[in-house]
């Protein structure tokens, strides 16, 4: 909606600027509850694996499973299904051998 918007108005620079200003003006009234909150933030720590891996899923390795009802939502949400414990094996994998502290040390911050 907001795309279309832009290409009728012929996108500018000021329009970008009160579209942000605006989303994050209607972000600071909104009180999100602290469940959602929860699982905003669970899901912010794995989208970037989710992210780097996801087409590997749902194009390579899994695409009978993933595509198994042909609705959108139950495609999305057997994704997420998928992705969120292959992230969670990550995030532990690099914890169990000290990735980060490895990159650190590697350059040059600790």
């Amino acid at each position: 909606m907001v795309c279309e918007y832009r290409f009728h108005i012929g996108a500018t620079y000021l329009w970008d600027a009160a579209i942000i200003i605006t989303g994050i003006f209607i972000y600071s009234i909104i009180s999100i509850p602290k469940f959602l909150s929860k699982v905003l933030s669970f899901l912010g720590k794995h989208s970037f694996n989710i992210f780097l891996f996801h087409t590997f899923i749902y194009y390579y390795y899994f695409h009978d499973y993933i595509y198994w009802s042909r609705n959108p939502l139950f495609i999305y949400l057997t994704l997420i299904a998928v992705c969120i414990p292959i992230s969670m094996f990550i995030e532990w994998s690099k914890q169990y051998f000290h990735i980060n502290q490895l990159q650190n040390r590697l350059m040059g911050l600790s």
